[in-house]
């Protein structure tokens, strides 16, 4: 009798109270609209109980940082950037915002510091690119890369890692 009561009380609670809670807000920015970042978008939607209200800053840092300005008093307790600019954008704009990264490089390699900046990153060692694609595509024996003219940087690390190979 006591397990039913107590089953009944639990089961009125998440009915009449669980769902009346509020879903959290989540302001996000995205690099651009490409099936990478519109892919993990539509991921982390499925599994974020949460409101998101996401802009496409169409590869633009300075965008990013004029949105993130005009939506400032919106935005709550954590920024989701999508994508390396969209990251740069909310780091530049407002960098004492924890700030969740997907599909982004590692904030250390563009030089920021901060330990409110976490997530999920693109780089990828070389060594582990090329075992990959030897493995995937046997009969291929040179690979080139394609680097952006912003990541000068890790651009250079790159070509040197792969000029030792």
């Amino acid at each position: 009798m006591k397990r039913g009561v107590i089953f009944s009380i639990t089961f009125f609670y998440y009915i009449l109270i669980g769902y009346a809670e509020p879903q959290p807000f989540i302001f996000a920015l995205k690099t651009s609209s490409n099936p990478f970042y519109d892919g993990i978008y539509e991921s982390f939607k499925k599994e974020c109980n949460c409101i998101i209200e996401i802009y496409d800053i169409k590869g633009d840092v300075e965008t990013g940082k004029r949105i993130i300005k005009e939506n400032f008093s919106r935005i709550e307790k954590i920024g989701l950037a999508i994508g390396t600019q969209a990251m740069r954008s909310f780091y530049e704009q407002y960098p004492e915002l924890p700030v969740l990264y997907l599909l982004s490089i590692g904030p250390e390699y563009l030089g920021i510091k901060d330990t409110k900046i976490f997530g999920i990153s693109t780089f990828f060692y070389p060594e582990e690119v090329s075992k990959l694609f030897s493995e995937v595509f046997p009969d291929i024996h040179s690979v080139g890369i394609l680097l952006s003219d912003k990541l000068t940087g890790i651009g250079n690390e790159m070509k040197e890692a792969f000029s030792k190979s």
